[in-house]
């Protein structure tokens, strides 16, 4: 029962923490037209594959995760949390939103897998992801 509760809790955390990144993710054209849904697996799917366009992922197990029926793989964890910006600590509701809001390295170290070709792009990424941090360092003095 506790571990339903949990994941219960987690799906919850990933629809809060996604509902914040709609901005981000209602930028991509798949969304142009039709409005980023927190609860529907295909579209948490459509926002992982073009962040992680050389990771499989089922949309069985994205509406898992997105409903809180399921947690993620050990291996997935760094790469979710790294999507969301959140810590897995956050995610599970072990955490409060102010811990989550400080800098998490378990969300910015995480680099997902890239064929020799995305590296440019990765790089780019990258350098986009500095330019926020400083921005947001910058807006705290």
């Amino acid at each position: 029962m506790k571990n339903f509760l949990d994941s219960a809790k987690f799906g919850e955390q990933l629809r809060r923490a996604l509902e914040a990144k709609r901005d981000e993710i209602e930028t991509l054209p798949r969304f142009k037209e039709k409005r980023f849904r927190t609860d529907s697996g295909a579209d948490f799917l459509l926002f992982w594959n073009h962040r992680y366009p050389h990771s499989t992922m089922a949309e069985n197990t994205a509406r898992n995760w997105v409903l809180g029926r399921r947690f993620p793989l050990k291996s997935n964890w760094p790469l979710l949390t790294h999507l969301v910006g959140k810590t897995e600590a956050w995610l599970r509701g072990w955490e409060d939103d102010e811990a989550a809001s400080r800098s998490s390295v378990e969300a910015a170290e995480v680099l997902p897998p890239y064929a020799e070709e995305d590296k440019p792009r990765r790089r780019r990424e990258l350098i986009d992801e500095i330019g926020d941090k400083l921005q947001q360092l910058r807006s705290l003095e």
